[in-house]
């Protein structure tokens, strides 16, 4: 059986993941870049991808997704420059900082499981 206090961490990460990726989906409009179809697009694909595994750690589902969310997020911070939209300023920042940030919580939460997997009885 899990520690009772696990689960509420590793919940608030996926939700604070999930709206991450409803920020890459808000961004093009939020940040004005909108008429970039790459920057766009980009956003759009990643938020809703990173907003998908999101939902699927929040059914608990297997763990697969925070694996993923971390490739995700560094391809979504990379994005600026492998799609080629790096000089579109509010499009690349908003890449790099959301998908970095993307990335550090999911990191965050697969030490936290492992780390704390062996406490489930204490």
């Amino acid at each position: 059986m899990p520690a009772t206090n696990e689960k509420p961490v590793v919940n608030r990460l996926d939700f604070i993941t999930l709206l991450l990726g409803a920020a890459f989906v808000a961004a093009p409009w939020v940040l004005g870049y909108h008429a970039n179809e790459r920057a766009a697009a980009t956003s759009i694909v990643a938020g809703l991808a990173i907003v998908g595994c999101a939902v699927v750690a929040l059914a608990e589902l297997p763990h697969l997704f925070e694996e993923v969310d971390v490739v995700l997020g560094v391809l979504a911070a990379a994005a600026p420059w492998i799609v080629g939209f790096v000089q579109i300023p509010h499009a690349a920042i908003a890449h790099v900082v959301l998908g970095l940030g993307v990335a550090a919580l999911s990191l965050g939460e697969l030490w936290w499981e492992r780390s704390h997997s062996g406490q489930a009885g204490a």
